[in-house]
């Protein structure tokens, strides 16, 4: 799966770095359909300049998730401490349609996933299945 929903939750200089990083990832090239135009991708973690114009040459066009994806790996295979990878909706859920039977209330009156017991700081609903769910949810 690609790390894909709508919130970030960072320090600035945490999200500055990203950005520099990602920035330093980006490979600038022309496309067969218009040779003259430039676009850019972000280069896989560990990637290097034979790869990138060997096995990935076939990649090319933006793409944000594999900017953030890229960004992730290096994080985690560099062993940050303090970056986190929500794979499993501990700290945002994206609801994606998710029926309310599937959720439910601690003693807290918390509501959680069912199916991983966490309850999520943020609750991501940006689809349309997920908006018409939101009254339920609420």
């Amino acid at each position: 799966g690609w790390p894909n929903a709508g919130g970030w939750m960072a320090r600035k200089q945490a999200l500055l770095e990203y950005i520099s990083s990602t920035e330093a990832r980006m490979n600038k090239f022309a496309t067969q359909e218009w040779p003259g135009e430039w676009g850019y991708q972000c280069r896989p973690d560990g990637a290097t300049d034979v790869d990138w114009n060997g096995k990935y040459a076939g990649l090319r066009g933006f793409d944000d998730q594999l900017c953030l994806n890229a960004y992730n790996m290096a994080k985690l295979r560099q062993g940050d401490r303090r970056h986190k990878l929500d794979a499993d909706g501990s700290i945002l859920f994206s609801t994606n349609g998710c029926p309310v039977s599937d959720t439910g209330k601690d003693s807290k009156d918390k509501v959680y996933y069912k199916y991983t017991g966490k309850a999520p700081c943020l609750w991501h609903m940006n689809n349309p299945v997920a908006k018409v769910r939101l009254k339920e949810m609420s």
